[in-house]
């Protein structure tokens, strides 16, 4: 889904004006390339945790405490693995900031 709205093609004589179609197609085409690169990713993740499930290899987020695959984890300076989603929470609410910790 597009999130931000682009302004029409200028039209002249009841005709696109050929660069504005050219970025026009140049937009399209890089909005499906991130559609797809978000599905490959996705995918990519899904087949980790798998493999990570099947081998007995999933790592305990040290704040929510679910298990994911090593390629889901970050480190903080102290060592402790956290998921992407709680690093993303605690940075986004500015938890390292005023408890000291390394977020």
């Amino acid at each position: 889904m597009l999130t931000s709205a682009r302004q029409l093609p200028a039209v002249s004589n009841g005709r696109t004006q050929p660069s504005d179609f050219k970025e026009e197609v140049a937009a399209v085409r890089q909005y499906r390339n991130k559609l797809e690169a978000d599905k490959n990713y996705q995918a990519a993740m899904a087949l980790a945790m798998e493999q990570a499930r099947a081998a007995g290899h999933l790592i305990e987020c040290g704040c929510c405490f679910d298990e994911f695959p090593f390629e889901r984890m970050v480190q903080c300076d102290q060592g402790d693995l956290f998921c992407e989603s709680c690093l993303k929470r605690c940075v986004s609410r500015g938890d390292g900031k005023r408890s000291g910790q390394p977020f």
